[in-house]
């Protein structure tokens, strides 16, 4: 993943748990290995709005 950083804090608060940029990075890594999405692919995700 090229387009975020690990800047090692918070990223998100949602309901009050915090999620570092690590966990987001690893959750954004998991899905696109498991939805089988390449670099240079398009994809859309439709969904709520939260992490």
């Amino acid at each position: 993943m090229e387009f975020i950083k690990d800047f090692k804090k918070t990223a998100i608060i949602y309901d009050g748990k915090k999620l570092s940029y690590s966990e987001t990075i690893s959750a954004a890594r998991f899905i696109t290995e498991d939805a089988d999405i390449c670099k240079g692919d398009r994809a859309i995700i439709f969904m709520e709005n939260r992490p």
